[in-house]
């Protein structure tokens, strides 16, 4: 995520997977007459690229190295709010979406149920990349303000 590249190919990446997922799954579940699986497909992994270039910059705009020696404004939101809180939200809500969102819609099969489950698996991990690191950027800084700190000034 460092690379400067990566605002290009994990974007590309992602929606080339999502596509590809997209339309796996209306092969599991069967043809649609009308041909509009092909653009809901295109639009999700159009609409998951730009999900996923958000959460590069995101990652790119807050994940960094705090001492905690020095600046005690800087460590507190950085380190407490971004990498603790923002991280751990980060792993724990796309399983825990995924998992009871998605097996109670298992009227298709359990095959339909499994790969709606990696698919939201897969599009929580970048949604909830960007959401929970600028969570904990915020609750960091609220934090630091209840602790009296002030922030460094530029």
């Amino acid at each position: 995520m460092r690379s400067r590249h990566a605002r290009l190919t994990v974007p590309l990446t992602v929606g080339v997977v999502t596509g590809s997922v997209m339309l796996v799954l209306r092969h599991v579940v069967g043809e649609d007459p009308e041909g509009r699986v092909l653009t809901v497909a295109i639009v999700a992994a159009a609409v998951h690229a730009g999900v996923a270039a958000i959460a590069v910059w995101s990652w790119q705009r807050l994940w960094r190295d705090a001492p905690r020696e020095g600046d005690r404004w800087t460590w507190v939101v950085y380190d407490l709010g971004v990498k603790r809180f923002g991280g751990v939200m980060a792993l724990i809500m796309p399983p825990l979406n995924a998992l009871t969102i998605g097996w109670n819609d298992s009227s298709q099969g359990r095959a339909v149920a499994t790969i709606i489950v990696l698919l939201m698996l897969w599009v929580g991990f970048f949604l909830w990349l960007s959401l929970g690191l600028w969570g904990g950027y915020w609750w960091g800084r609220v934090m630091a303000r209840a602790w009296g700190l002030t922030p460094p000034s530029p």
